[in-house]
């Protein structure tokens, strides 16, 4: 809009300024000698001609007539470079308007940018709590699973009969029933037992002298160990707090003390427990 008006306003001052040179121009003309022997026409303008312009010759004229429109020639085109630089400094102000914008423009892509990572990090986070939040349930269920085995075996009841009384024998549990334990105190003293009995079986006797297990059978202890694995394979779903609470139970080491008690009650030399 700017610029329409700039280009109407310059051709009225070109305009003006050509019609005020005409008429400068018209008064001069008239103030020069008249041409007396030629004839003149009745029309206005071949009149005009005839009168001061008739009794030049050609190239008189051709001066004449240069000097005439050579000054409008260059107003023109002076108006025209004035146009044309306005019309350049038009776009130009454009460019930097658009080049602005497209900066803008950038730095809100780059904001969205930010702001979307930043909401796909907050809805990772959320589903890994998620996920996290039911694996600690699930590991809450299994931990309450395995204790139930535990207790439904009377806490895996142990009787060791040593042959000739070398030793007396020994009636007991891995684990003592009636107590109230925490988790953590309940692998506690379940590692503290499956020791103790590992260590009953593996007391030195005399050559040919076999260890008698009446009770559990290997399988129950089998049992124990084989849900073991499950809940440390969980351990990596686990919360910080639950992975914590985890390590604290010593669930790889209990694992490894019942395979040595498996391994200590099915030796060779040692009865296998009876059904």
């Amino acid at each position: 809009m700017s610029e329409t008006k700039t280009k109407g306003r310059a051709f009225w001052v070109l305009t003006a300024f050509t019609l005020v040179y005409f008429a400068i121009y018209y008064f001069l003309l008239v103030e020069t000698k008249e041409c007396t022997d030629a004839s003149i026409s009745p029309h206005w303008f071949k009149g005009f001609f005839d009168t001061y312009l008739g009794c030049v010759g050609v190239n008189e004229l051709g001066d004449a007539l240069a000097g005439a429109f050579a000054p409008v020639a260059f107003l023109w085109l002076a108006g025209a470079v004035f146009i044309q630089s306005q019309e350049l400094a038009a776009q130009r102000e454009e460019l930097d308007e658009t080049r602005k914008v497209m900066k803008e423009q950038v730095l809100e892509t780059r904001a969205s940018t930010t702001l979307l990572g930043e909401q796909t990090g907050i809805l990772r986070r959320q589903h890994e709590l998620k996920e996290q939040e039911i694996a600690d349930d699930q590991f809450d269920a299994m931990i309450r699973g395995f204790r139930s085995i535990v207790e439904r075996f009377d806490g895996v009841l142990v009787h060791i009969v040593y042959p000739d009384s070398i030793y007396p024998e020994w009636k007991g549990s891995l684990l003592e029933m009636g107590k109230v334990r925490s988790d953590e105190d309940f692998f506690i003293d379940l590692n503290v037992g499956v020791a103790s009995v590992t260590e009953r079986i593996n007391r030195p006797l005399r050559d040919g002298i076999r260890v008698a297990i009446r009770r559990p059978q290997v399988r129950e202890i089998e049992s124990l160990r084989s849900g073991l694995p499950f809940l440390l394979r969980h351990v990596d779903k686990l919360s910080p707090a639950y992975t914590v609470k985890a390590s604290s139970f010593g669930m790889a080491i209990l694992s490894d003390a019942l395979a040595s008690l498996v391994a200590a009650a099915t030796a060779p030399g040692v009865e296998k427990p009876q059904e």
